[in-house]
């Protein structure tokens, strides 16, 4: 008897023909289990560019959220005297509530300046969510807050009073 041809019976008996059709369903029971787990995943991933962007306020989206971030802005304390110049560059997600979350401040410029524009962007009214094959889906964006110092102290006051004007109206 030839060792190599040899052949030990496995947990069906003699019948590998068996054993080779119930290792084939396993691997495909495991995965349609993945896909199926997987489908719920995507439903919570987060999108940067889908059919219907989200909306700020109506059909000008961005154009209101630059006049909102401008308009409740305020200047740090600490912008009389430091006169910073910079970016900063902030993300956030529009879920599927419209709700803005996950704030994150992916290039900041001083705490301070950073802790602003967060609570500027958090403060922000509901958006209109976006929109992926006519289902809500959350959507990143990415955007950027330019700070200019002022000449003087008197400019950078002037400024501070014109924005309190703007929120008491």
């Amino acid at each position: 008897m030839n060792p190599a041809r040899h052949h030990t019976p496995g947990p069906f008996g003699n019948n590998a023909l068996t054993y080779s059709f119930m290792r084939i369903r396993i691997i495909y029971i495991i995965f349609y289990v993945f896909c199926f787990l997987n489908s719920f995943s995507q439903t919570d991933s987060v999108k940067q560019i889908v059919e219907e962007m989200p909306l700020f306020e109506g059909v000008e989206g961005l154009n209101k959220f630059r006049e909102y971030v401008i308009n409740n802005l305020m200047y740090p304390d600490s912008a009389v005297t430091n006169k910073l110049n910079g970016w900063v560059m902030v993300e956030f997600i529009v879920d599927t509530t419209g709700q803005v979350t996950n704030i994150n401040v992916v290039k900041g410029l001083r705490e301070d300046y950073d802790k602003e524009v967060v609570k500027v962007i958090s403060n922000s009214p509901k958006w209109t969510p976006g929109k992926e094959n006519g289902k809500p889906v959350n959507v990143k964006f990415s955007y950027p807050i330019k700070f200019i110092s002022f000449d003087n102290e008197n400019n950078i006051n002037n400024n501070r009073n014109k924005q309190k004007h703007k929120r008491n109206r």
